[in-house]
């Protein structure tokens, strides 16, 4: 039996992505660090405040976990935090999903450049 603060299928998410080869990766608060968590430290998790602002949290992370990672990386986001955050602030990114069920949505990226928030 998973803890409380499993959210469903993140178990079989973490799995995937170690399984998969993922290793570096960002995602908001709760859904990084249970990331971390359950995948032993396979995943080394980048956590932002919110995907409108971008802005890397200053707390409960390694100090160099400040900017956007170096190299490959995937961006991990609930079906509801797409919808309502990320998709509003960045471009259509439909051919770097790698990963969707009826939760989550995983995308990779080769590199930050990548990753482009929408003009204003």
């Amino acid at each position: 039996m998973s803890p409380p603060w499993v959210k469903p299928g993140q178990v079989e998410l973490a799995d995937w992505l170690v399984d998969n080869g993922y290793k570096t990766g960002i995602a908001l608060f709760w859904d990084s660090n249970v990331m971390a968590e359950l995948s032993s430290g396979k995943l080394d998790m980048w956590t932002v405040d919110s995907w409108q602002s971008f802005t890397f949290k200053e707390w409960l992370r390694p100090v160099d976990h400040d900017h956007l990672p170096k190299g490959p990386f995937f961006v991990l986001t609930s079906y509801m935090d797409f919808r309502i955050q990320f998709a509003q602030v960045y471009d259509e990114y439909g051919e770097h999903i790698v990963y969707e069920d009826d939760i989550f949505t995983v995308f990779a990226f080769d590199d930050a450049s990548e990753l482009v928030p929408k003009s204003e």
